[in-house]
């Protein structure tokens, strides 16, 4: 195999493994309330770098447990609670629970500062 037909191959994989959405996701309901920051992000892994809240942004409230994600084209944020430190990629999220899927940060942000114990 050429070098040239390995790196077509590997940008045509790339293109097709980028096509699915994380309004997609959510709509399939493969992204669902419950679920842990792990297995979310699992979910999300074949979405575009953009469209990925994993991949994305995060505020963690350390006084709620509480982190948002979301995604750097700003249409998603997801909340999850029982998280135990802002490192959820390591050990924090461990114990985490999706409470809620927003469309803006204010959103988001307002249900963990006002509705969360």
């Amino acid at each position: 195999m050429s070098r040239f037909t390995k790196f077509a191959s590997i940008i045509l994989l790339w293109s097709l493994m980028s096509c699915v959405s994380t309004n997609h996701l959510l709509i399939s309901e493969q992204i669902r309330l419950g679920m842990s920051i792990e297995i979310t992000c699992d979910a999300t892994v074949f979405t575009s770098m953009l469209d990925d809240p994993c991949m994305g942004y995060s505020s963690y409230m350390e006084d709620k447990n509480a982190l948002i994600l979301y995604n750097s084209n700003n249409t998603v944020y997801l909340v999850f609670e029982n998280v135990t430190g802002s490192d959820f990629r390591r050990s924090g999220g461990i114990n985490s629970k999706l409470i809620l899927i927003a469309s803006t940060y204010q959103e988001a942000n307002f249900y963990v500062q006002n509705i969360m114990n």
